[in-house]
């Protein structure tokens, strides 16, 4: 069955980040309704290359658009064990891919184990693929896999996402899975585990004090994607 497990909602994009309360504004460092992120206040900020800017329509929906670079929006929602769901739309034919990272301390200080990238899932709709990695510390990577998606993605279609994210601290390892409903369901399109894992990339205390997610686009000239009905659950 295509449900979501009833969970603890860590993040809702309409109903916690009132991003259909009628606000319509466009932010380029930080959204000032909410505390300042990365307290768990549950607002969002703008980082990386690519002047970023988050513009908020006031009905749900926001864009993220960026000049050439890796522009980011970091929602500030404390997540380890979680689903991540989000309505997704490329905008245009400028985007390369755009990456969902979970679980993230990137902005944290040294040393590079309390800096923890995060678990990164990537869609790529020019190439018609998707793939996942970890972050161990910021551009240091454990690859994973790449798989073809099953069907086309285009420029001006929502398409459905679904991110599921379970670490095991005991164990030491983070399992994957990615979904997308294409217009009928949601289809699996990766399932990877990563085993042999360092501690602190599944130490639960420490994500569960200050972690975020973010999103990114990834473009060589200015393009945008569209969010909305953004809901992130505990498991």
């Amino acid at each position: 069955m295509n449900t979501t497990p009833v969970g603890n909602e860590l993040y809702n994009s309409n109903t916690i980040g009132k991003w259909n309360d009628g606000t319509a504004k466009t932010v380029t460092t930080f959204d000032d309704r909410f505390p300042q992120p990365f307290k768990n206040g549950k607002g969002f900020e703008m980082h990386a290359s690519g002047n970023p800017r988050l513009k908020l329509e006031g009905n749900g929906i926001a864009t993220l658009e960026a000049d050439a670079g890796h522009g980011r929006v970091y929602i500030d929602s404390v997540n380890y064990k979680a689903i991540t769901e989000y309505d997704l739309r490329f905008n245009d034919e400028n985007i390369d891919n755009h990456t969902n990272q979970t679980q993230s301390r990137h902005q944290a200080g040294d040393p590079p184990e309390n800096r923890f990238g995060g678990v990164s899932h990537m869609i790529d709709r020019k190439t018609k693929t998707c793939g996942t990695k970890l972050e161990k510390y910021h551009n240091v990577h454990i690859d994973g896999p790449e798989a073809s998606l099953p069907k086309p993605i285009a420029v001006g279609q929502w398409i459905k996402v679904r991110n599921t994210d379970i670490p095991d601290e005991a164990a030491k390892t983070i399992s994957i899975k990615m979904e997308i409903d294409f217009g009928s369901g949601y289809e699996k399109v990766l399932e990877h585990k990563f085993t042999g894992l360092e501690t602190y990339m599944v130490d639960e205390t420490t994500f569960k004090k200050i972690s975020y997610t973010w999103w990114r686009v990834n473009c060589t000239k200015t393009g945008s994607i569209s969010l909305r009905n953004i809901r992130q659950t505990a498991l």
